[in-house]
């Protein structure tokens, strides 16, 4: 040991460190090592690596991320859509793997929104979960004017139907849950991805903006306007087909 003084305190003792000594102790953990394994302990098993991509689909067909819009025919376009997603969350048969790190999903450019999640262990993983939202009131930042007039929204879409506009404004809490068809089995150290698709048409199909009342000139659906639209919007984002999940080894 070496003692150093301070002329304000106490004599202070801290450890000499050299080559000799940190032979041994490499010496030492090596023989400790070999001691476990000979015991038959095991080694760790690695983690295996996620990561969730989103992709936005209209009847089935990808869109290309970073349009400005996407018709969906019938007289209607979509110039934004967005959700805020707190939480993403996948689950496996003895453990889930949770990114807890909030983000918007803006549909007109899923592809930016992919997520890696920390190392989980094997297993067997076959569902990914996911909550909309509403988001803080003060955040000017966001696409889509997730946050504006002093209102958080979970959902937003902005569009016109045959050239009138109407904006979907929801403030509610939208769970999200899919299974896939086929449990992925991942063995220590494997990557994989989870590919979410979410299709807008399928979401907006039965959805008739046209019927809705104006309110200042826009199709103002929300809480408290065209309540059955925006029940139909709601029911159309849990509907089968609308939020598939594919996975698939590799791509992380």
């Amino acid at each position: 040991m070496v003692e150093m003084r301070s002329s304000s305190g106490p004599a202070v003792s801290v450890p000499r460190t050299n080559a000799r000594s940190a032979l041994a102790c490499a010496v030492r953990a090596a023989a400790a090592a070999a001691a476990l394994a000979a015991a038959g302990c095991p080694h760790p098993t690695p983690d295996v690596a996620l990561t969730v991509r989103f992709e936005t689909d209209v009847d089935g067909n990808a869109v290309e991320p970073g349009k400005d819009g996407i018709s969906l025919g019938d007289g209607v376009d979509v110039g934004a859509a967005c959700l805020w997603i707190p939480v993403l969350r996948v689950v496996g048969d003895a453990t889930e793997v949770e990114d807890d790190t909030p983000f918007a999903l803006s549909l007109l450019d899923a592809a930016a929104a992919a997520r890696p999640l920390g190392g989980a262990p094997p297993g067997l993983y076959s569902v990914l979960h996911f909550e909309a939202r509403p988001v803080a009131p003060d955040r000017p930042d966001l696409p889509c004017a997730l946050a504006a007039n002093g209102i958080g929204y979970s959902i937003r879409i902005t569009g016109h139907v045959d050239g009138t506009a109407f904006d979907y404004q929801d403030v509610s809490e939208l769970l999200v849950d899919r299974r896939k068809l086929a449990p992925l089995e991942l063995a220590g150290g494997d990557c994989a991805t989870f590919l979410v698709r979410i299709d807008l048409a399928r979401w907006l199909d039965g959805v008739d903006f046209a019927s809705g009342e104006l309110v200042q000139g826009v199709i103002l659906v929300d809480a408290t306007h065209n309540t059955g639209l925006l029940e139909l919007l709601r029911a159309g984002l849990a509907a089968d087909g609308t939020v598939t999940v594919e996975g698939f080894p590799g791509g992380c």
